[in-house]
């Protein structure tokens, strides 16, 4: 299972690419690798397992997410 969902990333060009619609998300793969996965109880679980560090460095975009939350600063344009 591991290598089936390994191989996704690689073709998409990273974890945070892997979301390219309702019936590719993260959570459907997995489902169709390993058909037991439960999203609400596991999806947190592989991420304890796996490490907060582990992941900022994997993904850029929940990295800099993260930042801006731990900073308490909100660069998003308020002017619309």
């Amino acid at each position: 299972m591991a290598d089936v969902l390994r191989s996704h990333v690689t073709v998409a060009g990273g974890p945070e690419l892997v979301n390219d619609g309702p019936d590719t998300a993260p959570s459907k793969r997995i489902l169709r690798a390993h058909p037991a996965y439960r999203k609400v109880v596991d999806g947190p679980d592989a991420i304890e397992l796996l490490g907060l560090g582990a992941l900022r460095t994997a993904c850029p975009h929940l990295d800099a997410w993260l930042k801006r939350l731990e900073s308490g600063s909100d660069s998003r344009d308020r002017s619309c």
